[in-house]
């Protein structure tokens, strides 16, 4: 495989850069032997190859080149599953990124903790984490990943069952997201807010904004979104009568998802095209 080869590669480079380089091209191809062992789906020498880095660095005093191999580490960890340990790493790349006032890297510092919070569904901290990246994206004023962050505290004050300020969120994302280009971050607002509104059992209004989604999700590649919003718009046709309709949507959502492997998607349909046909 080609991480295998680059692997072989980068660890002959190590190997001179240990003899006759600086301690910081040392470093550089730990990271590179990190970057490739994670694409390789070895995760645990990904982070071991990542630890190495963070030794060198840590020897020299680089409080930047450290603070960015704690956060990679804490990525590695992340998608292994192992969120308590992502969180460690995370928590310490912020405080040093806030300690030498690297604005910018604490902002996805913290925007990649408030994930990791609401992967574990804590959502307080999630919320929490996501507006202190708000707080610096407004300081720095980068209005592209304003909407981005809104949407996440949309979504996270959606589940705390907090409805007033998940709508008012999802609207700000939307705004910001269409002023600033952003179709699919858009899209993911609409379908939000057509959740929003099929939860107030206002199904119309909810199947406007899903056909607002979709219509934005067509312009780019995003077929397993449009998916999700054609099984979202299915459930509001059905609640509303008009099964033919939801029937249309759920056979269409079982496509996509079927072609692109999503059988978690792909199961939700048949269960609610079964429910349907019984109903009918």
């Amino acid at each position: 495989r080609d991480e295998e080869i680059a692997i072989k590669y980068y660890q002959k480079a190590l190997e001179i850069e240990q003899e006759y380089g600086k301690q910081e091209d040392v470093s550089t191809v730990y990271e590179d032997i990190a970057d490739a062992y994670y694409e390789s789906g070895d995760f645990q020498n990904s982070i071991n190859s990542y630890e190495k880095s963070l030794s060198v660095k840590q020897k020299a005093g680089d409080k930047a080149g450290v603070s960015k191999v704690l956060s990679n580490i804490a990525g590695v960890y992340e998608t292994t599953y192992d969120y308590k340990n992502a969180i460690d790493y995370y928590q310490q790349s912020a405080k040093l990124k806030d300690s030498i006032a690297d604005e910018s890297g604490l902002k996805d510092v913290m925007d990649n903790l408030g994930n990791v919070y609401y992967k574990q569904k804590v959502l307080t901290s999630a919320i929490l984490s996501y507006e202190k990246a708000e707080k610096i994206i407004k300081k720095l004023d980068i209005k592209e990943a304003l909407g981005p962050v809104y949407n996440k505290l949309g979504v996270a004050y959606y589940e705390m069952g907090n409805l007033v300020e998940a709508e008012k969120f999802f609207k700000e994302s939307r705004k910001n997201l269409y002023e600033t280009g952003n179709r699919k971050e858009a899209a993911m607002a609409e379908n939000n807010l057509g959740n929003l509104l099929f939860i107030n059992n206002k199904y119309e209004e909810a199947i406007e904004y899903y056909e607002r989604s979709l219509a934005s999700k067509k312009t780019g590649d995003y077929e397993y979104g449009r998916a999700v919003t054609m099984f979202n718009m299915g459930n509001a046709y059905r609640r509303s009568g008009n099964h033919e309709k939801a029937l249309e949507l759920y056979e269409e959502s079982k496509r996509i998802s079927d072609s692109l492997e999503f059988t978690t998607l792909s199961a939700k349909n048949l269960k609610a095209l079964a429910a349907v046909y019984n109903a009918v």
